[in-house]
C-alpha cells in the first residue's frame, strides 16, 4: 500500500532526528528557536514522526534547520506517496517538485489538469446518466398510466398509447386470420406433421 505524503514525511523526520542523535524532545525543544512559544512537546514530534500531522511553512522550515538539513531533504522520499486527493505521486515527481526542474514539473502539473478535468467528467456523466434515469421512468410511468412530469403534454401520452393500440390490434388480427395456404403447402405442412410424430 502506498503510504501518504504525511507518513513518509514522518519517516523522514525520524530518520534524519536519529541521524542526527536527538530525543524526540530534544528535537521539540530545537523547534522553540523557530516556532516560538514552548517548541513542540515529546508527543507532538511522535505525531509528526507517526504520519499524523500536518504542517505549516513555518514548521516544515523550523524542522530543516532544527535538523541541519533542507527542506527538500525532508521531502527525500524513497517511494510514491499518496496526496490527500488519492493521486498517486512517484518519489522522482515529488523530488523534481521540489528541486524546481522543469520538465518532470510541468509533466506533473499536466497530469494533475488530466485528473481534474477527468473528476469534472465524470461528474457530468454521473448527471446525464441521472437524467436519462429519470426519463427512462418517466416514460415508463406514461406507458403505465401512472402520473409523470410528461402528463401536461396529453399528446405524449396518447402518441404512447395510440402505438401500443396499434401493436395490440395487428398481433391480434394476424392470430384471428391466419394465412391462407394452398393445397400444395398444406400438403407439406401434412407431412411434415406426420414425420415429426
Amino acid at each position: 500500500m502506498i503510504a501518504t505524503l504525511e507518513a513518509e514525511l514522518g519517516r523522514q523526520l525520524a530518520e534524519l532526528r536519529k541521524a542526527r542523535g536527538l530525543t524526540q524532545s530534544q528535537l521539540g525543544e530545537l523547534l522553540r528557536d523557530f516556532l516560538g512559544g514552548a517548541g513542540w512537546t515529546r508527543q507532538a514530534v511522535w505525531k509528526a514522526e507517526a504520519g499524523e500531522r500536518n504542517f505549516t511553512a513555518a514548521e516544515l522550515i523550523g524542522l530543516a534547520a532544527a535538523l541541519d538539513a533542507t527542506v527538500p531533504q525532508l521531502f527525500d522520499f524513497p517511494d510514491a506517496v499518496r496526496m490527500p486527493s488519492g493521486l498517486r505521486m512517484e518519489a522522482a515527481t515529488v523530488d523534481a517538485l521540489m528541486s524546481g526542474r522543469n520538465s518532470e514539473r510541468d509533466r506533473t502539473m499536466r497530469l494533475l489538469g488530466s485528473a481534474r478535468a477527468l473528476n469534472a467528467a465524470r461528474g457530468e456523466l454521473a448527471a446525464v446518466v441521472s437524467g436519462l434515469t429519470l426519463e427512462v421512468s418517466e416514460l415508463e410511468a406514461a406507458v403505465h398510466g401512472a402520473p409523470s412530469r410528461l402528463d401536461p403534454p396529453e399528446t405524449s401520452r396518447g402518441l404512447v398509447r395510440d402505438a401500443i393500440d396499434g401493436l395490440a390490434r395487428a398481433m391480434s388480427h394476424k392470430w384471428r386470420h391466419p394465412r391462407r395456404h394452398s393445397s400444395a403447402e398444406r400438403s407439406d405442412l401434412l407431412n411434415r406433421e406426420d414425420d415429426d410424430q
